[in-house]
């Protein structure tokens, strides 16, 4: 990673050689991690859980302005894959969220609610005493 210190800020750069030498020794999958790896550099959060997670804008031309899951431990262990679509954009996501009144799925685990389509906000998983009713 390259660091640019300037007027008391520090901008950080990703840098590919030191993600290739690092070499994501905890995933079951390296050469995904290292693409993941890439694509977060991309990423805007704009809310932070409890427990690091966050939900981001996704800045890549590959799903510009999608709503992003990321999960904060995603290269301690596991398949060495990050960032779970939430919704296409964030107008979709907060109207689709506020349905819920902005709650959290009854297990605290939003990977539990997130399918290939983004956030399956009918879940069970979403309490119905916070569901909007029509």
């Amino acid at each position: 990673m390259r660091v640019l210190r300037s007027q008391g800020l520090e901008w950080r750069f990703y840098d590919e050689s030191a993600a290739e030498s690092y070499g994501f020794p905890y995933v079951d999958d390296p050469n995904a991690a290292l693409l993941t790896n890439r694509l977060m550099h991309n990423w805007i959060p704009f809310h932070t859980e409890g427990n690091g997670d966050n939900f981001s804008i996704s800045l890549n031309a590959d799903g510009l302005g999608n709503v992003i899951f990321d999960q904060h431990d995603w290269l301690d262990g596991g398949t060495g894959h990050n960032g779970f679509l939430m919704a296409v954009d964030c107008h979709n996501f907060f109207d689709s969220w506020a349905q819920v009144c902005f709650s959290q799925p009854c297990g605290l685990w939003w990977k539990s609610v997130i399918g290939e389509n983004g956030v399956d906000w009918r879940s069970d998983e979403f309490e119905d005493r916070f569901r909007l009713k029509p």
